[in-house]
């Protein structure tokens, strides 16, 4: 009885550290994505900017249209 309960016990150890393992894998993938994106996002406001595109209307502008 104790092998068999130990081989169940090293079993579930084993699926719950690749399930931890599997999640700590997927957040850095987010994390790397996220980094990627808003990186993205940064160079776009900033030729924006540059643009002189604020993405705010005047009420003159509002009323132009």
């Amino acid at each position: 009885m104790n092998i068999e309960f130990a081989k169940i016990s090293a079993e579930a150890r084993g699926r719950y550290e690749d399930h931890a393992i599997g999640m700590e894998n997927h957040y850095m993938e987010v994390a790397a994505m996220r980094a990627e994106v808003e990186g993205r996002l940064d160079a776009q406001v900033d030729d924006a900017e540059d643009e002189g595109v604020n993405g705010f209307y005047t009420e003159e502008e509002e009323d132009e249209k």
